[in-house]
């Protein structure tokens, strides 16, 4: 074991140089540990071990595969929601726009005002399906 051999050397230069070239960026993050002793080291391995806190392979590759399903769920949400937002978005622009209007005191508030919810409405009625049939195909 890599660490083994290195807590075998004496401490100095070229410790940290074969720490470094071994462990690369991970030797400083490593350094309290080198400057135990082998039986120190494995004591606290064995702790861990009888407390629960190592993962058996199995639980890891568990563990990854289910990060990466939370990751695909989450992206596929993230599309989910930009395609509501985007057939969602001109009505609801020209909602904003006729209340903008309509404080204004434009005389064309109302037109825009009931343009935009029927956009907004169309929309929904459009989104409806299709979440329908994506849902039905999972």
């Amino acid at each position: 074991m890599v660490i083994t051999a290195l807590q075998g050397m004496e401490a100095g230069a070229e410790r940290t140089a074969a720490a470094n070239d071994l462990l690369g960026k991970s030797a400083v993050d490593m350094a309290a540990v080198l400057n135990t002793s082998v039986e120190e080291t494995e004591r606290l391995k064995q702790e861990a071990e009888d407390y629960g806190m190592v993962m058996s392979n199995k639980a890891v590759a568990a563990s990854a595969a289910f990060e990466d399903s939370l990751t695909k769920l989450l992206h596929t949400a993230g599309g989910l929601k930009n395609r509501m937002v985007g057939e969602l978005l001109p009505g609801i622009t020209q909602i904003t726009d006729g209340l903008a209007d309509l404080l204004a005191g434009n005389d064309n508030a109302a037109d825009e005002l009931k343009s935009g919810v029927s956009s907004v409405i169309d929309a929904i009625k459009t989104l409806i399906p299709q979440f329908r049939s994506s849902s039905k195909q999972e």
